[in-house]
C-alpha cells in the first residue's frame, strides 16, 4: 500500500498538538523542529521528516547546494 507524500490535516493538526489554526500548527512544528511549508491555506508536513522526528532522529529539511556560490 501506497502512503501519500505529505501527512492529512488531520495528521498535522495531532502532530502539532491540536493546535487549532494553521498558523498556530506552523508555530508548534518550527519549535518541535518540523520542517513545514504552508501553501495556500494548507500547512505541508512530509510523511519521511514526521517518522524522524518521532524516532529521536535529526530532522532537517532537503536543501539543494547553492551552485552559484561555487566558483
Amino acid at each position: 500500500m501506497h502512503e501519500p507524500e505529505f501527512l492529512t490535516p488531520p495528521d498535522v493538526k495531532a502532530l502539532a498538538g491540536g493546535a487549532p489554526s494553521i498558523d498556530a500548527q506552523a508555530a508548534a512544528l518550527t519549535r518541535a523542529g518540523i520542517p513545514h511549508k504552508i501553501v495556500g491555506r494548507r500547512l505541508l508536513v512530509s510523511r519521511h521528516h514526521a517518522r524522524l522526528w518521532l524516532s529521536g532522529q535529526p530532522v532537517a529539511p532537503t536543501r539543494r547546494p547553492n551552485l552559484s556560490a561555487a566558483s
